[in-house]
């Protein structure tokens, strides 16, 4: 169809953007009903160092997923258990752990969905092991052009809202991921999206440990780490290892409790100020860690300070998803970890402000200064 005149124009325009389009090693292909329009797409290819970037990522993340020999194997009492708490944490009728590779996706646990695996081609999954290690939240399927047409979306399991926490391995590879689902448009809450990342890294964990190399593993590196890190049988931890961890929320305050005690400190995890308290009353800590926001009348920063006032050796480590706390406060007394982190994020942090000594008690920092900036 056109507006112009007979001869007054060539109608070129359609076929000088099928040239362009080849000419550049892409094409373009047009579909037209009648009573519901037109649609014109173009493929251009992308840029060839990226595309090889991108291909190298994936072979080398299919290469991490195959090594962990965890596809198509029986379900793992402990990853079930994590993937219900991801459910009720969420409030979602559905949670998965999907593992995906280069056909499909295949559910290591799953709740409130019957169906093992579906077409890689399908799976919100796939978007999300390409967000560079980031959740990916769909508030409604439905309004987002990458998943309207889906038949995960317009027929069972009728997936409206998404969230998908990546899982990744020490390297960095995005194997699969835990997500929740449900059948109506919502979105989570910042609590609600801190409990889903901190378990899926707790699953990741698990995951590592299911490898049958891991297994075999273990016993070899675990023996001189734990002559290091761990008291004598029936002897109390030093001072200089004992981390108190304050956490409301159990799952976040688990994980970090895991990842503190596999880098050789001592942790003491509770889910409130006043248990916290209540330990800082019957034994000395190194460090404290704990998260700035919770319920009840004292904050982490209110507990942190009472904590110096205790025990003024006390190293301070915040954490938070919620920094505007921390405008208010022109002397903090610890630096902030901001939540969600990473394992080595934790590490780094801690390895600065509450370093383990090779032997004997930890070394002050210069001039005494307990080392809360």
């Amino acid at each position: 169809f056109t507006t112009k005149e007979r001869g007054k124009g060539t109608g070129l325009g359609l076929a000088m953007v099928y040239g362009y389009a080849t000419q550049l090693g892409g094409t373009a292909q047009i579909e037209s009903a009648e009573g519901t329009g037109t649609t014109l797409r173009l493929y251009l290819p992308m840029e060839m160092q990226q595309a090889q970037r991108e291909e190298a990522a994936e072979a080398k993340r299919l290469e991490a997923l195959r090594a962990l020999e965890v596809l198509d194997t029986a379900p793992q009492e402990d990853i079930d258990a994590l993937v219900r708490q991801a459910a009720e944490l969420c409030h979602t009728p559905i949670a998965l752990v999907s593992l995906v590779d280069e056909q499909r996706q295949w559910f290591k646990s799953k709740v409130g969905l019957q169906a093992s695996q579906t077409p890689r081609e399908h799976a919100f999954c796939a978007h999300t092991i390409l967000s560079a290690g980031q959740t990916l939240v769909v508030p409604d399927a439905h309004r987002d052009p990458r998943f309207s047409g889906n038949p995960l979306v317009t027929g069972p399991p009728n997936v409206t809202f998404y969230a998908g926490a990546p899982l990744l391995d020490g390297a960095g590879n995005a194997l699969g991921t835990l997500c929740v689902i449900d059948h109506h448009p919502r979105t989570l809450g910042a609590s609600e999206l801190e409990a889903l990342e901190a378990i899926a890294s707790r699953i990741s964990v698990l995951l590592a440990g299911a490898s049958p190399v891991q297994r075999a593993l273990e016993p070899l590196a675990a023996a001189p780490a734990a002559a290091v890190a761990q008291p004598p049988q029936g002897a109390e931890p030093p001072d200089d290892v004992r981390v108190l961890v304050v956490d409301d929320e159990p799952a976040l305050c688990e994980l970090a409790c895991s990842w503190l005690e596999s880098l050789g400190y001592t942790p003491t995890g509770v889910h409130s100020p006043l248990e916290a308290l209540d330990q800082l009353s019957g034994q000395r800590f190194y460090a404290l860690f704990t998260d700035v926001v919770m319920p009840g009348p004292m904050d982490g920063i209110t507990l942190a300070r009472e904590a110096l006032r205790r025990q003024p050796d006390i190293r301070v480590v915040l954490s938070s998803g919620f920094a505007q706390r921390l405008f208010d406060e022109p002397d903090p007394p610890g630096p902030l970890l901001k939540k969600p982190y990473r394992k080595k994020e934790l590490s780094a942090l801690f390895a600065k402000v509450a370093p383990l000594a090779p032997s004997g008690p930890a070394v002050a920092p210069p001039g005494g200064a307990t080392p809360t900036n």
